[in-house]
């Protein structure tokens, strides 16, 4: 079975390390999500946690309403309450992370370099550029498909930019 998530919203709060004895960076934060239909808005608090350098870098660029986009699993903790009752609880196991609308805290175009083509760094101009890779191989097959000629070029269809 294929376990993937995305979720997109904004740190209810500063992000918290988690107090380990290990290594590992254990970064814990939840974030709300919203969506709004007619006169009502629909909110979804959900907890994320992050391991390592993806740990490191959500610290150190969003903090509270920071708005920011995940990707991950979905995984389960299970525990018993101090009455002895049965607890569970889903939440993401951040594997990924990009920059939503406005830049985090401490982010300024230095930092922009860090963000190409590492998706567990979390910055959306590798897609950008992969994008424009799959593009020009895919035109160029046309091409060798055509003879050499792309059949898109008269196609008054194709004539715009991409809007993305």
């Amino acid at each position: 079975m294929f376990n993937s998530i995305q979720l997109q919203g904004n740190l209810v709060r500063d992000t918290k390390f988690a107090d380990t004895r290990g290594d590992t960076d254990i970064l814990n934060f939840t974030i709300a999500s919203s969506r709004k239909y007619k006169d009502k808005e629909d909110v979804v608090f959900v907890d994320c946690t992050a391991y390592g350098a993806v740990a490191v870098n959500i610290s150190k660029f969003f903090s509270k309403g920071s708005p920011i986009g995940v990707t991950g699993r979905l995984s389960l903790s299970t525990w018993e309450d101090k009455d002895r009752n049965k607890r569970s609880k889903l939440y993401i196991t951040v594997e990924g992370f990009h920059f939503v609308g406005e830049t985090g805290k401490g982010r300024d175009k230095r930092d922009d370099n860090r963000d190409r083509g590492n998706s567990r760094g979390g910055g959306s101009r590798g897609r950008d550029d992969n994008r424009d890779r799959d593009r020009s191989r895919d035109d160029n097959r046309g091409q060798a498909r055509d003879g050499g000629r792309n059949s898109r070029d008269g196609d008054s269809r194709y004539q715009d930019e991409v809007p993305f």
